[in-house]
């Protein structure tokens, strides 16, 4: 099967990877770069966590002057269903055990220095590796938000710049062809009626133009996102169709048609719609019809001056 159509020219099959070189036909792993890393990542978690269970044992070593069997196990503290530990020579370290030796044995125990002090810190090193080399921030890589709101803030800023970019590169090699294969075949089909679709390059381009809102940043302060969409919008530097998709992933039509349908169901059920309003100052204010909306500094700056 050809890969692009013998006539029309256009492709029948997506092949979708990242090429980082050319005539690159394998996509390479997002998790390519760290993936030794995390294998002795793993490795190392299972060797702390397995020496911190052996250094919790707790064992006693009773020495007799008589002869007694080799590696006797006389009592456990706890009951006798306790997990020992084989340290070879028939003695075993359990937890509460109570082991008596042979004449002539004694006993070193070595000192495990468990629970590692550095394990916190060296996990946490690695982890600001791995998420560079991703481009996840460690604080999200984690999960863990312990700085300032500032540097929380940052983080996740520069997360979804890379997150973005992986969002734009999904949307034009996957979902718009996805889109414009189905919009085409609707048409030529005649399940949708689109005048000079099908004639006309730029009328089709028209046609099949649509803008892709994914999953919003998580915000740590949403007042003051709101409030930073409002003065972008107020400034004329945004729109409400460009703020809506970023503050809670939906579409803003779909969300002004919601609005108006809750409006006149306030008024036919005999409430007082609510008004949105707002101030030069980007704050947002709840009015009802009776109320009127308080001016802004500017406003009574100009007042005062005139």
């Amino acid at each position: 099967m050809p890969a692009y159509g013998t006539r029309s020219g256009a492709p029948l099959v997506l092949h979708i990877l990242e090429q980082q070189r050319v005539n690159q036909t394998r996509g390479v792993p997002y998790l390519a770069p760290v993936i030794k890393p995390l294998k002795q990542l793993d490795r190392f978690t299972d060797s702390e966590l397995a020496a911190a269970v052996i250094a919790s044992f707790f064992t006693v070593f009773i020495k007799r002057t008589g002869s007694v069997e080799d590696g006797k196990s006389l009592a456990d503290l706890e009951d006798a269903d306790t997990e020992h530990l084989d340290v070879g020579n028939g003695v075993k370290l359990g937890q509460g055990a109570v082991v008596e030796l042979p004449t002539g044995d004694d006993i070193t125990i070595a000192n495990p220095g468990r629970p590692n002090a550095q394990f916190d810190p060296f996990v946490n090193s690695i982890a600001t590796f791995m998420g560079v080399a991703l481009g996840i921030p460690r604080e999200l890589l984690l999960k863990q938000f312990n700085s300032s709101y500032s540097a929380s803030r940052a983080a996740l800023q520069e997360a979804w710049r890379a997150f973005e970019a992986q969002q734009d590169w999904l949307v034009e090699s996957f979902c718009q062809p996805v889109y414009e294969w189905i919009i085409t075949e609707a048409v030529q089909r005649g399940l949708l009626v689109a005048p000079g679709f099908l004639e006309d390059p730029l009328a089709r381009l028209a046609y099949l133009g649509a803008m892709w809102a994914g999953p919003t940043v998580t915000q740590l302060d949403p007042l003051k996102e709101v409030n930073a969409a409002i003065r972008r919008v107020d400034a004329g530097f945004s729109t409400r169709a460009m703020e809506t998709p970023q503050l809670t992933g939906q579409d803003w039509e779909t969300v002004h048609t919601q609005l108006v349908r809750e409006r006149a169901r306030r008024v036919a059920d005999g409430l007082a719609p609510d008004e949105i309003v707002t101030s030069g100052l980007g704050s947002m204010v709840i009015l009802d019809d009776d109320d009127t909306a308080p001016a802004s500094p500017e406003t009574e700056d100009a007042n005062a001056d005139a």
